[in-house]
């Protein structure tokens, strides 16, 4: 998504509930797993690599 499309996101969703936050697939995918300390996350799509 766009920075505008993630800011106008947060913006709707803090109306609502009291903590919002637009994190990263791969972020998500470690929080799930509880796989956040001492661990680096690499994501290979098309064209980008996030990690």
């Amino acid at each position: 998504a766009s920075g505008a499309n993630k800011a106008l996101l947060l913006k709707m969703a803090q109306e609502v509930v009291h903590t919002a936050l637009v994190v990263s697939e791969p972020f998500m995918v470690g929080y799930g797993l509880d796989e956040l300390n001492y661990t680096i996350f690499v994501d290979i799509g098309a064209g980008t690599t996030d990690i």
